[in-house]
């Protein structure tokens, strides 16, 4: 998954640029409940999500999104079923929009697709399955550049009855060439 973001990033720069579709970054600190039939663990640490997407500034963008390119998500307590370390790894559709009629700074997203959990441990080293993402946030816009404060939650849904709740404090630096 990774070597097809990292193609489709490389292939998609050149005719990003003509077609003005923006690539956005944000960085997450990330803490996932991973539930099973039997158990609940988690997982805390930093991560992020790149979005290549059309984008009308302060109003909607709507595009793919990939999320991580780098992780380091770890358990928080020793003894997990899963390892030390897990990677949840997300490509899907995301859809932000400007809340302007109650304040023109006040953003929503909403995404879905698919995911794959890579454990270290576990009965299986990988999970395949879906997620929807719902996040409320605040971009303070300062002349060509937007900071971007937003909480968020997704919810995993994988196989064999495994499910991951996330809660996603991000942060997202938007350098806009024309506003």
């Amino acid at each position: 998954m990774k070597k097809l973001l990292l193609i489709t990033i490389l292939l998609s720069g050149q005719s990003a640029l003509c077609a003005k579709i923006k690539m956005r970054a944000r960085e997450h600190f990330e803490v996932h409940e991973v539930n099973t039939k039997s158990d609940m663990e988690m997982y805390r640490g930093l991560t992020n999500t790149i979005n290549l997407w059309w984008e009308d500034p302060y109003n909607y963008s709507i595009g793919l999104a990939f999320t991580p390119v780098i992780a380091s998500i770890k358990e928080v307590e020793d003894g997990s079923s899963f390892g030390e370390k897990i990677t949840q790894q997300n490509i899907g559709i995301e859809y932000k929009f400007f809340l302007s009629s109650i304040n023109k700074s006040l953003f929503s997203r909403l995404g879905f697709g698919y995911s794959k959990l890579e454990a270290d441990s576990g009965p299986r080293d990988d999970y395949y399955g879906q997620f929807s993402y719902f996040g409320l946030g605040y971009e303070i816009p300062m002349n060509k550049f937007g900071l971007a404060l937003e909480m968020a939650y997704r919810y995993a849904d994988y196989n064999d009855d495994l499910y991951i709740k996330t809660i996603t404090p991000s942060i997202g630096f938007h350098f806009y060439k024309d506003l």
